[in-house]
């Protein structure tokens, strides 16, 4: 019996101290002072929120004083037809930064930020598989011609979250793949290239180094689990912070946060239009965001984009509900 109590308490003690150490991780604050803020913005998710997807932009620059934009381009509506091209959203978006000195990260390729992730335009359907990865280079490339003559934009961003199979609706692109877009990219423009990764259900040893400047990060909280339902990551900064530490000391890319969490993960998967005001907040109230946006600076990142931007905006104008706008706005 005493042989017993006593690895009882060994191991007891191990997890204790196993234990102490891990809540430890969570005193470690990599802040390097002032971190550049910015927002991801989606003209198809305004527009499926109700909002006037103009006025909304307008307001993001002038209301809430953002100086920085991570804008979307959306295949399917920049080549609806084979061969006709239609840029007049994305024009408008990216001049009106520039009207006010704000800078643009460009996503472009197929797979852009928002649900389904690949936003294939309707005519590619009957294509096989090959033919459809040549067409994908082909408007990566028309992208970056016709968008180059910008000077606001800062960086591009080559799809989102590429190698990223366990979300969205999209056929795998493929690490070699990616490197091939990144390499064309590369070549017609001299501007940094960003490549994107989740940072919670990725190690980032693939999409660190294909060839890309900057690795851009998700940072998540809360989330949706099919089988328990919503989970909240007790994640210490130092989980980011190391992983970027290797990728910048082995393969010279910096990281930073492209996707801050912002608003709720909608349960059972739902997307965030089809849910109930308490379901939203269930899932993502204030003072989640505000805990989130005291945790993203203790990672060291020195630049982070915020996701919700739309949201904030929904909940302001329509909702009488302007907490997370305010909240944000004090950032910029």
């Amino acid at each position: 019996m005493k042989k017993m109590a006593k690895i009882t308490l060994r191991i007891t003690l191990v997890g204790v101290l196993s234990g102490l150490c891990y809540v430890s991780l969570f005193l470690f604050n990599f802040s390097q002072g002032n971190i550049q803020w910015g927002v991801t913005f989606s003209k198809p998710f305004a527009e499926k929120l109700g909002l006037d997807w103009r006025e909304a932009y307008t307001a993001v620059l002038d209301d809430l004083g953002v100086r920085q934009v991570r804008v979307n381009t959306y295949w399917d509506g920049i080549e609806r037809q084979e061969g006709i091209y239609d840029w007049n959203d994305y024009d408008w978006q990216i001049t009106e930064a520039a009207k006010r000195g704000a800078s643009v990260v460009l996503i472009i390729g197929r797979r852009t930020a928002r649900w389904p992730e690949c936003h294939d335009p309707s005519w590619i359907r009957s294509l096989t598989e090959e033919q459809k990865r040549e067409k994908v280079l082909a408007i990566l490339k028309k992208e970056v011609e016709h968008f180059a003559k910008y000077d606001n934009i800062g960086m591009w961003q080559v799809e989102n979250e590429p190698l990223l199979t366990l979300f969205g609706e999209c056929t795998g692109i493929s690490r070699e793949f990616l490197e091939r877009e990144v390499a064309i990219v590369r070549t017609l423009d001299a501007r940094p290239i960003m490549v994107t990764d989740s940072g919670e259900l990725s190690t980032w040893l693939h999409t660190g180094s294909a060839g890309e400047d900057v690795l851009g990060t998700t940072l998540y909280k809360r989330v949706w689990n099919p089988y328990i339902g919503h989970v909240s990551y007790v994640i210490p900064p130092v989980y980011y912070t190391a992983r970027a530490w290797l990728l910048e000391k082995f393969y010279g890319t910096r990281v930073i946060i492209s996707e801050l969490q912002g608003e709720p993960w909608g349960a059972r998967q739902k997307e965030l239009d089809k849910l109930t005001l308490a379901e939203q907040f269930t899932s993502f109230d204030l003072r989640r965001f505000q805990k989130t946006l005291a945790f993203a600076p203790k990672t060291g990142f020195t630049e982070s984009y915020l996701w919700g931007v739309e949201w904030w905006y929904w909940l302001k104008t329509t909702q009488n509900n302007p907490a997370f706008w305010n909240e944000a706005k004090r950032l910029f």
